[in-house]
């Protein structure tokens, strides 16, 4: 087609030329243009140049004309070249046409740039001290070792014990005891036993029951208070603030203070809640640990509740309300499941009770028997079902990267046998609490196969695609860019599709176009069509598509108060006075009216 091209566009050169000279070409669809046969200038009388008609088979130049440009407007026989012919992707990236005439590159996990043109690597400066570095995700990833977080320029100094709950609930202390506790009553996981320690803060759980038939339960939320607010998690992962249920990320002030003050993220599928202190929770479902600084808390009986205090001595951590022992365990800091003695630990669990419901709940000495929720058959059933994690106590098997656990091995073992023998249901559950708990004690690494080769397998939600490595730190609605280093290990699970990101429940994916607004005034996120308040009742807010937001200036009026409720920030009359107040919808609704409230007394 190329050549047709150029000799049309000969022909038209040739035509202004001959234009020029005030004349008429006449040529036969058969003729060539060649140099012993070149169109010679017309020799009739000029005066005849206007002359439309030619003899059978010839055109006129201004015919000739048209039927070039319509040969030019002709789309080529040859099929446009493809954007990916150019082989632009580099270090083995894949090359996938994106539109008519663009592309982008699918790149290794340890590359990054639009082309890979970055290779990704460790190296000696990569990390701080006390960090683990690895490369997957298109970053550099630094994790900070276990008993490590990172300090407020990023390295990996402040000294940490973390305790935890998972399964039907198997509870691990500070200081390392392991037991069990049923109760479905709201329990004390860990505070201060004074107030010596600044700030004051509490950390509370509830378990429900799974099984009543089998007497065993698991954790269905976790709550934190601190500096007058209080943080809930619920098992699906749904955060509220002080009665609210809100968007994350999330960050909470204090008024005329300008550093946050608790911070709320989704990381790996896991409600990341942290302080400046270095307390902090993550809780998955059926899942949850609790972290905690040395320096702030350490001390013998410094610490109260389910978790005991951090002295170094898991001896002392069946410690009631009173301060009386409820029970010393053996050498290795594992007191029994089955058995008399196992409910000495329902005992101890239901001590920290803090809310009995008017009896609607169950105390766990009342909700577990003494004995195994299945028979020795069936146990030893459930042991041959969790063999995948004995095998990795000798480096063997689909786990064997797990090995350098250690001792903890034995832990997840008995766990996982134990849940299984209250219903075999709960094996790929087990199993992957297992996984997880890896995969967070031995950054990076990859547990390839295990959801196939253990008949576990996992579906991803719409715009999701399952990852053996999902980065601890994806892009989100709120920051929808890919961190050049992540501080967080990453976790198997469901990843985001290509061209969306997490919204603000942090478990769905969404192309960017669909996300909300950033409140500049707190760097908080709401989903696009939310309303809402500031902390004053002073500004209502109306989040916009493509992250336009409107506000509006607004007053309570008189005898109000600025307060929240599941909605968030609204204004109520006062106690002493009677009337109405518009909620944030009706205040935007409302384009006329600034005064929110009409209380009377």
């Amino acid at each position: 087609m190329s050549t047709v091209i150029v000799f049309l566009v000969s022909i038209a050169v040739l035509l202004n030329n001959l234009s020029a000279s005030n004349a008429t070409a006449i040529i036969t669809p058969s003729q060539e243009l060649s140099s012993t046969n070149r169109p010679e200038s017309n020799t009739h009388d000029p005066e005849s140049c206007d002359h439309k008609t030619t003899t059978h088979g010839q055109m006129t130049k201004e015919q000739l004309l048209i039927e070039i440009e319509r040969l030019l407007a002709e789309p080529s026989e040859k099929p446009q070249r493809n954007a990916c012919d150019s082989l632009p992707c580099r270090n083995g990236g894949s090359c996938k046409p994106n539109g008519t005439t663009g592309y982008r590159c699918e790149c290794p996990p340890y590359t990054t740039g639009e082309n890979c043109e970055v290779g990704l690597r460790c190296t000696l400066t990569s990390c701080s001290n006390n960090a683990d570095c690895f490369v997957d995700n298109h970053q550099i990833n630094c994790v900070c070792k276990s008993g490590f977080a990172t300090d407020d320029q990023g390295d990996c100094t402040v000294k940490i014990r973390q305790a935890h709950v998972w399964g039907e609930p198997h509870y691990t202390t500070f200081d390392g005891l392991q037991y069990d506790y049923q109760g479905t009553c709201p329990y004390t996981l860990t505070k201060p036993c004074n107030n010596d320690i600044d700030p004051y803060f509490s950390i509370r759980a509830q378990n429900k029951v799974y099984n009543f038939d089998k007497r065993v339960s698991v954790v269905t939320w976790v709550e934190l208070t601190i500096y007058g607010h209080t943080f809930k998690v619920h098992e699906n992962l749904t955060l509220i603030v002080d009665g609210t249920i809100v968007s994350v990320p999330y960050q909470s002030f204090i008024p005329g203070d300008d550093k946050w003050k608790v911070k709320a993220e989704m990381s790996s599928g896991q409600m990341r809640i942290t302080t400046p202190e270095h307390i902090e929770i993550s809780f998955e479902p059926n899942t949850l640990y609790v972290t905690v600084p040395e320096d702030l808390v350490s001390g013998s009986g410094r610490l109260c509740g389910l978790f005991g205090d951090v002295d170094n001595k898991c001896e002392n951590d069946l410690r009631g309300v009173m301060n009386n022992l409820f029970g010393i365990p053996t050498g290795n800091c594992i007191w029994p499941i089955d058995g008399p003695i196992a409910m000495v630990a329902e005992k101890f669990g239901d001590d920290w009770i803090d809310d009995f419901e008017n009896g609607a709940c169950i105390p766990g000495s009342i909700l577990k028997n003494s004995s195994l929720p299945c028979s020795p058959d069936e146990y030893m059933a459930a042991k041959k079902m969790c063999q995948a994690i004995e095998e990795a106590k000798s480096g063997k098997g689909i786990f064997a990267k797990c090995v350098s656990l250690g001792a903890q091995l034995d832990e997840l073992f008995n766990g996982c046998s134990y849940d299984v023998c209250a219903d075999p249901a709960l094996r790929c559950a087990a199993l992957t609490a297992f996984v997880h708990k890896c995969q967070k004690a031995i950054p990076g690494t990859r547990l390839s196969g295990w959801r196939e080769s253990l008949s576990c397998p996992l579906v991803c939600p719409a715009n999701q695609s399952y990852s053996e490595c999902v980065s601890g730190c994806q892009p989100t609605c709120a920051n929808t860019t890919t961190k050049a280093v992540c501080d967080k290990p990453c976790i198997e699970g469901c990843v985001c599709s290509y061209g969306t990101v997490l919204d603000g429940t942090g478990l769905n994916c969404i192309p960017q176009e669909h996300c909300g607004c950033i409140d500049k005034t707190n760097g908080n996120y709401y989903e696009a069509g939310s309303i809402w308040m500031n902390a004053d009742c002073t500004k209502t807010y109306k989040c916009l598509e493509f992250g336009n937001m409107i506000d509006k200036d607004v007053t309570c009026g008189e005898r109000t108060t600025c307060s929240t409720d599941h909605l968030g920030h609204v204004c109520t009359c006062q106690s002493a006075s009677a009337g109405n107040c518009m909620t944030p919808e009706e205040i935007i609704a409302a384009n006329d009216k600034y005064h929110v409230c009409d209380c009377k007394i």
